[in-house]
């Protein structure tokens, strides 16, 4: 069966919060795992025959939901859907299958790498999940590269010291996390604007009620107080805290203020705050020039 939502991202702007707090609705099924990665990831090395197939996130998932298989709380059911996830070959039939368990409910999963998908990619998406609605969070593209860059520091080592290092990695993330344009272009070609839901990251801080009931009225699902958990306030998958260094914040502000003029025209009051802040760093880079 086809799952009737996707949150595509974008990345470190509230996704793993969105899926610590959706999977607690009543009337949610997602999968055990946060980020499937089917389309863009697993679809490129689909046999279990191939090396390729263990990726990094594999061997992270299979331990963490072995050790919740040691301590006891999962049954037969959960292991049948176990040895399916981590040991079928990977297929649009696979893809659909692992949805099963919540055929009576509104399914989904969550995945920020679909933001990245090509048209064609996002195309074969479509055919599968043609009645899909899409969940995108958006976040201001400055502190959101930030945070990815301090993720990658701490997951995978990038020097934040070494200037070429990191204007090399943002560029790179700009071309395909950042590009909030891109993604919407890319989405809205299959889905139209009708099934595309945008939030904000600030919205989580703000009002995370509010945002979580608007995405259960999105998804079709019952609303009120009572189905908002008391981990909305909470933060998930904080990278370190560090400073951003001016020179950084002045790269990455010449580098979207073209993006964020744009996004202020299709969505108004919630860019304003990225425009006038990536305005007046580059403002105060002029005058120091």
């Amino acid at each position: 069966m086809a799952p009737d939502f996707l949150c595509i991202g974008a990345q470190k702007a509230g996704t793993t919060w969105l899926h610590e707090n959706l999977r607690q609705h009543p009337g949610v099924w997602m999968p055990p795992v946060k980020e499937v990665h089917y389309f863009d990831k697993a679809i490129r090395h689909p046999s279990p025959f191939d090396r390729r197939f263990y990726s990094r996130r594999w061997r992270t998932h299979f331990t963490r939901r072995l050790g919740q298989r040691f301590d006891g709380t999962l049954g037969l059911r959960e292991l049948r859907w176990d040895l399916n996830f981590f040991f079928a070959r990977r297929s649009d039939d696979w893809y659909a299958s692992i949805f099963e368990p919540g055929r009576d409910l509104c399914s989904g999963e969550i995945t920020p790498g679909y933001s990245k998908l090509e048209p064609d990619e996002v195309a074969h998406v479509h055919s599968l999940c043609p009645d899909a609605r899409i969940v995108f969070l958006m976040r201001d593209p400055i502190d959101r590269a930030w945070s990815g860059a301090r993720m990658s520091s701490d997951r995978r080592g990038l020097d934040l010291a070494d200037e070429a290092r990191w204007r090399g990695y943002l560029d790179q993330q700009k071309k395909t996390r950042g590009d909030y344009l891109r993604t919407l272009r890319n989405w809205k070609a299959s889905y139209g604007e009708e099934r595309l839901l945008v939030g904000f990251f600030e919205e989580i801080a703000e009002d995370p009620a509010g945002l979580l009931t608007r995405v259960h009225s999105f998804l079709g699902l019952e609303t009120g107080p009572e189905l908002i958990p008391e981990t909305a306030t909470r933060r998930f998958n904080a990278s370190s805290e560090r400073s951003m260094p001016p020179e950084v914040e002045a790269h990455l502000a010449a580098m979207y203020i073209d993006d964020l003029h744009e996004l202020h025209g299709m969505f108004g009051a919630p860019i304003e705050p990225w425009v006038r802040r990536a305005e007046r760093v580059l403002a105060g880079t002029q005058v120091g020039t």
